[in-house]
This record gives C-alpha cells, sequence and structure tokens, in this order.
C-alpha cells in the first residue's frame, strides 16, 4: 500500500443561513473587516486606490528594519512588501470563515449586526453613524478606516462596542488564513514524514429516533471523552465496573488528522475556532466539551503589528492603525 501522504480531508456543510442577511449586508461586513486587516502598498505600487492604503517607500523601509531587529528569520524586502499589500479580504476562506462566525452568533446577535448593517447602508444611517451620506461600503478604503478609528475613540460607548466585534473576527481569519502570514511565521499544516497513528475500531451504539428516551443499565457514566474522561473510563472498566462515556462531540478517526484549519473550527473546537476575552488580550481554544486544551497570551492587537510599531502609522495601543500618508 502507498504511503499516506496527507489527512483524509474531512467535508464542511455550507454556512448557516442568516436571517435578514443578504447581499449588501455582506458587502458592508467584509468592507469593515478590510479595515482591520488592509492592504498597505507603497506609493510606486499601488494597484487599486480605493482599497489600498499608501505608504512612502521610507516608512516602508523603517518598518521592516525594525521586523528585521525582532525576528530571528526574518523575510526579505520583497516578500515583506508582498506581505503588507495582501488583501486577506479578497481570500476565499477568509469571507467563509467570516460567514460561519456569523452564523454561529446567537440570533439576537445576528439580529442586532444585521440591523447596523443595514444602517449603514442608507444615506441616513450612514450619516449618523460615519459623518458621510455615502454608505460605509461605497468608501475608499483610507476613509472607512478614518470612520472605523473615530468609533474605537468615541466617548459613546455604543461606537467602540460596535467595533469591538469586527477586529475580533478580522484578527482571528486573518491569522488563521492568510497565507503569507502563516508562510513568514513558520507555520505548516504537516509535520515532515506524516504518518497517521493507529486507529481503535470503536462500537458506538445507535439509538432509533422515537418519542421515547433511550434507557441504559450501567454502573458509571463518565461525560466527555477527552484524557481525563478517558483515563477514568479505561481505570473503572478494568476493576470491573460497566462504564458509558458520553461526549457532545464527533469521532474522528487518526486518518483525518490533524484537519485544515477550517475543517477544526467546525469539528474540534468550542466556539467554532479560538474564543478572546473581552479586551481581547487572551485568545484560548477549547474541545468541545470545554475543556481548555491551549492557551495564548497577548494576542496580536493589529493585523501588520510591525508596521504598526514604526510609530508613524499607529495610534494608541487599542486603537486601529492610524496611517499617516494619504490616499
Amino acid at each position: 500500500m502507498a504511503d499516506v501522504m496527507a489527512p483524509t480531508p474531512v467535508p464542511l456543510p455550507q454556512p448557516r443561513p442568516v436571517e435578514g442577511f443578504g447581499e449588501q449586508q455582506w458587502q458592508t461586513l467584509f468592507a469593515l473587516l478590510d479595515v482591520v486587516t488592509p492592504s498597505i502598498a507603497v506609493d510606486a505600487e499601488i494597484t487599486d486606490k480605493k482599497n489600498q492604503l499608501r505608504i512612502t517607500e521610507a516608512q516602508c523601509l523603517e518598518a521592516y528594519e525594525l521586523t528585521k531587529r525582532n525576528l530571528v528569520n526574518y523575510p526579505d524586502y520583497e516578500k515583506f512588501k508582498a506581505y503588507l499589500r495582501s488583501r486577506p479580504a479578497n481570500l476565499p476562506e477568509y469571507t467563509q470563515y467570516a460567514k460561519r462566525f456569523v452564523g454561529h452568533l446567537p440570533k439576537s446577535a445576528q439580529k442586532e449586526l444585521g440591523r447596523l448593517l443595514t444602517v449603514l447602508n442608507t444615506q441616513l444611517g450612514s450619516l449618523l453613524a460615519t459623518g458621510y451620506r455615502q454608505p460605509f461600503k461605497d468608501q475608499p478604503l483610507h476613509v472607512r478606516e478614518a470612520i472605523f478609528q473615530s468609533w474605537t475613540r468615541a466617548w459613546l460607548s455604543i461606537f467602540p462596542q460596535a467595533a469591538s466585534p469586527f477586529m475580533i473576527m478580522a484578527k482571528l481569519a486573518f491569522t488563521q488564513f492568510d497565507p503569507l502570514f502563516r508562510e513568514l511565521n513558520g507555520y505548516t499544516n504537516l509535520m515532515d514524514g506524516y504518518k497517521p497513528g493507529p486507529a481503535f475500531d470503536y462500537n458506538f451504539m445507535q439509538f432509533p429516533s422515537g418519542d421515547e428516551p433511550a434507557v441504559l443499565d450501567v454502573d458509571v457514566v463518565i461525560v466527555g471523552s477527552g484524557c481525563g474522561g478517558g483515563v477514568c473510563a479505561k481505570v473503572l472498566a478494568e476493576a470491573g465496573h460497566d462504564v458509558l462515556v458520553v461526549d457532545k462531540g464527533y469521532y474522528f478517526p487518526p486518518s483525518q488528522l490533524p484537519m485544515s484549519t477550517e475543517a477544526a473550527n467546525q469539528f474540534l473546537f468550542e466556539g467554532n475556532g479560538p474564543v478572546q476575552t473581552d479586551d481581547r488580550c487572551t485568545s484560548s481554544q477549547a474541545a468541545p466539551g470545554a475543556v481548555a486544551v491551549q492557551s495564548t497570551g497577548v494576542y496580536p492587537s493589529y493585523r501588520k503589528d510591525t508596521c504598526d510599531k514604526s510609530g508613524r502609522m499607529q495610534g494608541s495601543a487599542s486603537s486601529p492603525r492610524k496611517s499617516s500618508s494619504t490616499a
């Protein structure tokens, strides 16, 4: 039998339909996310004046020198500029993640988000929320960025609260799916010499549909099949007890692991991916049983962090990047 070179792909369901979301709402959402993860290009390499932020060659070189001082394996200058020019909002994986993110929100949150996006599509609503009569999605990127920054600095709490979920959604989508971000961080989906581990032929119980509850007679019920529950089940079963292990997640054989990021978000993690604290300083990943399996402190405060730290393209650490250039 030929060597297995990659895991068996896990098919994904379509994103859940979201009531009240049409093409206009999705376009406005992506226009907002584009502000958080923008395309940045030096003057001579601008290809889309509406959807790129302009910086000078000197600003780019300054940011690159800062990157070189802070990284051991830093990219060459052309790769660094390509990273800045990339526009994650054009990636299908990025937009699909955003749709799945919204689809898994509570219905009440979906309605609130839909109302906000609808308001930003009207002249009156846009005037009240942005100071411009033109709908938000039709504005050039540098204007959208200025509007978004004004929201984060507003005295009325409603505006910073409105900006927060877009910051979270965009950063999570970017850090998981942007190929250049992964490449420059040295991330790969598979280790060299990938080989799936041995599988166990589980015999899962099947319950027919019906109105009456299924009744099982066992000595011990263990909720959760993770490392803790699995060890307990083994010890108790070997001691002669009849043990039942229940789990709300799905079982995937080793041949399907590791999954792609999209599939892992859908099937393996609580909340469909990384879950952030309210202040966005910590991101945690949990198994479906809500047991934390990974935590990382100080989640990246912004997408192009090396540029932000140059002092030329960001204001305070709690606000989005502030560009000193003109588009």
